[in-house]
């Protein structure tokens, strides 16, 4: 296993557990605990997790990360459902026929999928969610980029998905997002 591949598994046992012990996860991935040692080192280092005596812990549980649960995906879905719709009906109106679009993660991208017009499409999504709605729609061609399945959204993330991505010609791209600051986007992780 590369390292990449090694440390996005290390960061989705954090966001899952948010606290394992270098011994879990040298087993769960099959390496020595010297080899995990220094992907903590590293990953602590750049502020992606918080190395503490024994294993480290999700970044996000840190004292003084303003998120401290991530809802799940299932969660989200009855979180401000009528907004959700009312955001998914303007998005809609916004795609054109023959284009391709990118539909990303997120109980509001997921609303688009039913309201989605009836033409000719060519739909990117990392979203399992998504590929699960729209899989039966004979008139839209339909692509599931992979990588490292995050369950906690139902979604495939990492370096695999952002290379697939990058690869497409992509007309607009709809995401879903848990945060905007002065126009930078933001998810929970």
């Amino acid at each position: 296993m590369i390292k990449a591949e090694r440390q996005d598994k290390v960061r989705q046992l954090l966001e899952e557990q948010g606290t394992v012990s270098v011994k879990e996860i040298s087993d769960a991935l099959g390496v020595s605990d010297m080899t995990i040692r220094r992907d903590l080192e590293e990953l602590a280092s750049l502020g992606e997790i918080e190395r503490v005596h024994g294993g480290a812990r999700s970044a996000q549980g840190r004292p003084h990360a303003m998120l401290r649960h991530e809802y799940s995906h299932s969660e989200k879905r009855t979180k401000h459902a009528e907004e959700k719709l009312q955001i998914a009906r303007r998005a809609v109106k916004l795609i054109e026929e023959g284009s391709t679009i990118f539909l990303g993660t997120g109980t509001t991208v997921e609303q688009m999928a039913s309201m989605l017009p009836a033409c000719r499409l060519r739909i990117v999504t990392n979203s399992l969610s998504v590929f699960n709605l729209l899989e039966a729609r004979e008139d839209c061609d339909l692509c599931l980029v992979g990588g490292m399945y995050r369950r906690r959204t139902a979604a495939f993330v990492g370096p695999t998905a952002e290379d697939t991505l990058r690869a497409l010609g992509i007309d607009a791209a709809f995401i879903g997002a848990n945060g905007i600051l002065d126009g930078d986007v933001s998810t929970s992780n």
